[in-house]
């Protein structure tokens, strides 16, 4: 099946889900109209008002909730939970942060090498398996113990929460990225795309507390051939300058930047743009390339950047350092700051 085919077949799948789901919530408070639950405004008003309100996050969270639970179980280490407009980093960092591509999104990563695929196989369900649990059990409340209006409000949410659940289940790639029964179902396969994504994630797991030394060259250099579009690739590629420049490979970093460079028409990763901007400024001496690149992009220099090309901004990559959680990435920023100082 083309990959055409594949978005068809998932739309569909969705849109059948959907109707399913709307199906249900429509029968539920149908039925409690007709049975007297919903008697007067009061009770009218909590449903449909407490509906609205629930609907666009509940679901999301449990989903989201349910793979950080899971992948707490198993000993990932948390990274970032984020629901709609808000987004949790480690150290309790709180930020507004809107992204049209996902309504929510976990970031777990590996402590060390070893079992990352099957944590990365329980993580993957466990949003799914939340869902489907909080579903099947307000179903069989509805139909089981007598209603009330509060309770006829969380028991709506179980269509949508099934359909959450299993759309979450079907194996597809969407241009937010593939679904968690495609990161279970390449896992299980163990295809080239699954190594890739177990050898990113967990090297950014060990710069959490570690440094680009204590991450091996085999695991990030010694990978299967992915498409380059693949956003992991472009992950892949990243870890490969940094790794290549902190272990002092100048020429090996700048040959990475460079394909970094040919990789950006498959983002709008600002980070992206700045690495090689910041590559061809300071390793590569071409501050005049650095600009006209960033500007043909339209893309605003970061803080080093900054540094490197203007002299400018060194107060606001110092508070970056302060901030920063994970050892690994803090020292790799003390390192380039201090060679954007003299480049």
């Amino acid at each position: 099946m083309s990959g055409r085919a594949k978005k068809i077949a998932y739309r569909i799948v969705e849109l059948l889900l959907v109707l399913f789901a709307a199906a249900g919530v429509f029968f539920m408070f149908y039925t409690a109209f007709k049975a007297d639950v919903l008697r007067d405004p009061l009770s009218i008003s909590i449903c449909v008002v407490g509906f609205l309100v629930l609907y666009p996050v509940a679901t999301v969270l449990l989903h989201e909730t349910g793979h950080l639970v899971f992948g707490s179980v198993v000993g990932l280490r948390f990274y970032s939970f984020s629901i709609r407009f808000l987004q949790i980093g480690r150290g309790g960092k709180v930020c507004l942060k809107h992204n049209p591509d996902f309504a929510g999104k976990t970031v777990m990563l590996p402590k060390k090498e070893r079992g990352v695929r099957g944590k990365l196989i329980v993580f993957a369900l466990g949003g799914a398996i939340f869902n489907l649990i909080y579903g099947c059990v307000f179903l069989l409340l509805y139909f089981f113990v007598p209603q009330t209006p509060v309770m006829l409000l969380f028991e709506s949410l179980a269509p949508l929460s099934l359909f959450e659940g299993l759309l979450a289940l079907y194996p597809a790639e969407l241009s937010a990225g593939k679904t968690d029964g495609k990161i279970v179902l390449e896992q299980i396969k163990n295809t080239p795309d699954a190594r890739v994504m177990r050898a990113v994630l967990t090297a950014q797991g060990i710069l959490i507390t570690g440094s680009y030394l204590d991450v091996s060259r085999e695991m990030i250099f010694e990978t299967p051939v992915v498409r380059e579009d693949d956003l992991l690739f472009l992950s892949l590629i990243q870890l490969r300058w940094q790794y290549c420049y902190f272990c002092g490979e100048k020429e090996e970093a700048l040959s990475q930047i460079e394909r970094l460079r040919t990789l950006c028409d498959y983002t709008d990763n600002e980070e992206i743009f700045c690495d090689v901007a910041w590559g061809l400024a300071v390793l590569g001496g071409n501050r005049e390339g650095a600009e006209e690149f960033l500007t043909e992009n339209r893309i605003q220099p970061s803080p080093i950047v900054r540094v490197a090309l203007y002299r400018e901004g060194e107060e606001e990559v110092l508070r970056e350092i302060e901030r920063e959680l994970a050892v690994g990435i803090k020292a790799l920023k003390e390192k380039m700051l201090m060679d954007s100082r003299s480049a």
